[in-house]
Protein backbone atom coordinates (compact mmCIF):
# COMPACT_ATOMS: atom_id res chain seq x y z
CA UNK A 1 0.00 0.00 0.00
CA UNK A 2 -0.35 2.12 -2.27
CA UNK A 3 -1.10 0.15 -4.72
CA UNK A 4 1.57 0.06 -7.44
CA UNK A 5 -1.41 -0.97 -9.75
CA UNK A 6 -3.15 2.53 -8.93
CA UNK A 7 0.29 3.89 -10.18
CA UNK A 8 0.29 1.96 -12.91
CA UNK A 9 -3.59 2.70 -14.54
CA UNK A 10 -3.09 6.43 -13.32
CA UNK A 11 0.27 7.14 -15.23
CA UNK A 12 1.00 4.32 -17.34
CA UNK A 13 3.91 2.29 -15.13
CA UNK A 14 4.45 -1.13 -15.92
CA UNK A 15 3.68 -3.20 -12.90
CA UNK A 16 6.89 -4.38 -11.88
CA UNK A 17 8.58 -1.00 -12.19
CA UNK A 18 5.54 0.87 -9.58
CA UNK A 19 6.51 -2.06 -7.05
CA UNK A 20 10.38 -1.26 -6.89
CA UNK A 21 9.67 2.10 -6.63
CA UNK A 22 7.11 2.22 -3.80
CA UNK A 23 8.82 -0.29 -1.83
CA UNK A 24 11.50 1.15 -0.17
CA UNK A 25 9.20 4.27 0.71
CA UNK A 26 6.62 1.52 2.23
CA UNK A 27 9.34 -0.44 4.09
CA UNK A 28 10.06 2.76 5.85
CA UNK A 29 7.06 3.84 6.30
CA UNK A 30 6.36 -0.02 8.02
CA UNK A 31 9.54 -0.38 9.98
CA UNK A 32 8.06 0.14 13.57
CA UNK A 33 6.35 -2.50 12.53
CA UNK A 34 8.83 -4.66 10.39
CA UNK A 35 12.25 -4.04 12.08
CA UNK A 36 12.62 -7.49 13.70
CA UNK A 37 11.71 -8.94 10.20
CA UNK A 38 13.85 -6.88 8.17
CA UNK A 39 16.75 -7.42 10.55
CA UNK A 40 16.54 -11.42 9.89
CA UNK A 41 16.38 -10.73 5.81
CA UNK A 42 19.05 -8.29 6.38
CA UNK A 43 21.60 -10.98 8.16
CA UNK A 44 20.25 -13.96 6.31
CA UNK A 45 21.03 -11.82 3.17
CA UNK A 46 24.49 -10.89 4.53
CA UNK A 47 23.84 -6.90 4.37
CA UNK A 48 24.59 -6.60 7.56
CA UNK A 49 26.16 -8.34 10.93
CA UNK A 50 24.76 -5.56 13.60
CA UNK A 51 22.78 -6.99 16.43
CA UNK A 52 20.56 -4.20 16.18
CA UNK A 53 17.10 -5.14 14.80
CA UNK A 54 16.60 -1.29 13.96
CA UNK A 55 20.66 -0.44 12.45
CA UNK A 56 19.56 -3.74 10.57
CA UNK A 57 16.09 -3.38 8.94
CA UNK A 58 17.73 0.21 8.20
CA UNK A 59 20.76 -1.73 6.24
CA UNK A 60 18.03 -3.42 4.58
CA UNK A 61 16.14 -0.77 3.19
CA UNK A 62 19.17 1.11 2.03
CA UNK A 63 19.98 -2.01 0.43
CA UNK A 64 16.78 -2.49 -1.40
CA UNK A 65 17.37 1.30 -2.66
CA UNK A 66 21.31 0.63 -3.97
CA UNK A 67 19.61 -2.15 -6.06
CA UNK A 68 17.15 0.57 -7.49
CA UNK A 69 19.76 2.54 -8.01
CA UNK A 70 22.60 0.04 -9.65
CA UNK A 71 19.00 -1.21 -11.93
CA UNK A 72 17.81 2.35 -13.37
CA UNK A 73 14.71 2.01 -11.33
CA UNK A 74 13.85 5.76 -10.70
CA UNK A 75 13.46 7.19 -7.32
CA UNK A 76 10.35 9.53 -8.37
CA UNK A 77 7.30 9.21 -10.31
CA UNK A 78 7.92 12.19 -12.37
CA UNK A 79 4.01 12.23 -13.76
CA UNK A 80 2.64 12.14 -10.38
CA UNK A 81 0.71 15.32 -9.17
CA UNK A 82 -0.05 16.77 -5.77
CA UNK A 83 -3.89 17.32 -6.98
CA UNK A 84 -3.83 13.35 -7.88
CA UNK A 85 -2.73 12.35 -4.00
CA UNK A 86 -5.39 12.27 -2.23
CA UNK A 87 -7.52 10.52 -4.56
CA UNK A 88 -4.80 7.79 -5.52
CA UNK A 89 -4.39 7.53 -1.08
CA UNK A 90 -8.12 6.70 -1.24
CA UNK A 91 -7.80 4.46 -3.66
CA UNK A 92 -4.86 2.73 -2.75
CA UNK A 93 -6.74 2.27 0.94
CA UNK A 94 -10.07 0.97 -0.61
CA UNK A 95 -8.11 -1.84 -2.89
CA UNK A 96 -5.65 -3.12 -0.04
CA UNK A 97 -8.12 -2.83 3.17
CA UNK A 98 -8.76 -6.44 4.58
CA UNK A 99 -7.64 -7.95 0.98
CA UNK A 100 -4.30 -7.69 1.02
CA UNK A 101 -1.76 -9.36 4.29
CA UNK A 102 0.17 -6.60 5.33
CA UNK A 103 1.69 -6.02 8.51
CA UNK A 104 0.40 -2.76 8.82
CA UNK A 105 -2.52 -0.43 7.15
CA UNK A 106 -1.41 2.90 6.74
CA UNK A 107 -4.16 5.86 7.23
CA UNK A 108 -4.89 8.33 4.81
CA UNK A 109 -2.44 11.19 5.58
CA UNK A 110 0.45 8.24 5.70
CA UNK A 111 -0.13 7.56 2.70
CA UNK A 112 -0.49 10.89 1.14
CA UNK A 113 2.98 11.67 2.75
CA UNK A 114 3.98 8.42 1.57
CA UNK A 115 3.28 9.42 -1.78
CA UNK A 116 4.28 12.98 -1.47
CA UNK A 117 7.47 11.31 -0.92
CA UNK A 118 7.85 10.03 -4.47
CA UNK A 119 6.60 13.50 -6.47
CA UNK A 120 9.24 14.57 -8.93
CA UNK A 121 9.12 17.55 -6.82
CA UNK A 122 8.57 16.54 -3.17
CA UNK A 123 5.38 17.89 -1.12
CA UNK A 124 4.39 18.01 1.80
CA UNK A 125 0.81 16.92 3.29
CA UNK A 126 0.04 20.75 3.88
CA UNK A 127 0.51 21.76 0.54
CA UNK A 128 -3.10 22.12 -0.39
CA UNK A 129 -2.85 18.43 -1.07
CA UNK A 130 -4.70 17.22 1.49
CA UNK A 131 -7.40 19.70 0.80
CA UNK A 132 -8.11 18.46 -2.57
CA UNK A 133 -11.01 16.26 -2.90
CA UNK A 134 -12.73 14.55 -5.70
CA UNK A 135 -10.89 12.34 -8.07
CA UNK A 136 -9.94 14.28 -10.84
CA UNK A 137 -11.86 12.15 -13.16
CA UNK A 138 -8.53 9.43 -13.09
CA UNK A 139 -9.55 5.99 -13.28
CA UNK A 140 -9.66 4.34 -10.04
Amino acid sequence: MPSPRRLGAWYHLPHGLANAMVMPHLLEASLPTIAPRLATLARHCQVTTSTDDGVAAEAFIARVRRLNADFGIPERVAALRGEDIPALARAARAEVRFTYAVPRYLGQAELESLLCGLMAQPASVGDDIAATEGDNGRPS
